[in-house]
């Protein structure tokens, strides 16, 4: 806590008690993701070969097809990695009963087939266009860094690992703005006021990993570029809150309002 308040600390304070004495709480280190064992980067070959993306998420390998995890790398009771091909847990079991006996890219192949016909846009409203919106966001930065004027981008691990496809949750990239500088960018669908928090705590994670100075952009749709954040972001030094067009449908968007 006294590290992700560190920006507002001239508007509160963290404090530990320690006995009897009650004394400012010292910021701990941001934790750092796991690295990926070989075995399972054997696997990103096969991903892409299925047309998905790799990505790190903390530690675990998916495959993601516009920002949706279409597959994952789990090991067996032999403790042998394997990739497993579907949208959740209860789908990528049923998708090893239906088509267990095809080899992993064509299963991945064709999960990314069903899942394009919906995750695209103008595509009418359906569960697979409304999950995980703020890493099809992610996708179209990774897909055209230019839109953010980046000469590149590339995924980071989120900051904790998650338990399901479900939920919104910030998700990170880094890349470099057009001059060379590095950017931290940070991307998120609806209203949540640890945004901010979340977004500083990508870039000290990246500082403690040794990493350089570095620019911060939180990129979240139009309608959700709320003024708590502007005033939030006035706490921190060089953050940028800017807003995209949103990747998905507007009849899916509508519905949800």
């Amino acid at each position: 806590m006294a590290r992700r308040s560190a920006p507002f600390a001239d508007q509160l304070g963290v404090w530990a008690i320690d006995g009897t004495t009650l004394r400012p709480a010292e910021p701990g280190a941001a934790t750092q993701p796991p690295v990926l064992p070989d075995d399972e980067l054997a696997f990103v070959s096969v991903i892409e070969e299925g047309g998905g993306r790799p990505v790190d998420d903390h530690g675990r390998l998916v495959a993601e097809f516009a920002g949706l995890e279409v597959a994952r790398v789990t090991r067996n009771l032999e403790d042998e990695p394997q990739l497993e091909v579907g949208v959740g847990q209860a789908d990528r079991e049923l998708q090893h009963l239906v088509h267990g006996q095809l080899g992993r890219p064509e299963a991945l192949a064709r999960a990314i087939e069903l899942v394009a016909e919906h995750r695209t846009p103008g595509a009418p409203m359906h569960p697979l266009n409304r999950l995980a919106r703020e890493r099809w966001l992610r996708s179209t930065v990774l897909a055209d860094p230019a839109l953010l004027d980046l000469s590149s981008f590339d995924t980071l691990p989120p900051l904790r690992p998650r338990s399901t496809v479900l939920g919104t949750v910030p998700i990170a990239g880094i890349g470099q703005h057009q001059s060379g500088q590095p950017v931290i960018v940070v991307c998120f669908v609806g209203i949540d006021t640890d945004l901010v928090v979340e977004a500083v705590d990508y870039r000290t994670r990246h500082l403690d990993a040794g990493g350089p100075p570095a620019d911060l952009v939180v990129v979240v749709p139009e309608r959700d570029h709320h003024a708590l954040l502007d005033r939030q972001a006035a706490s921190v030094d060089d953050i940028t809150i800017t807003s995209l067009p949103t990747p998905w449908s507007a009849a899916a968007d509508s519905s949800s309002a």
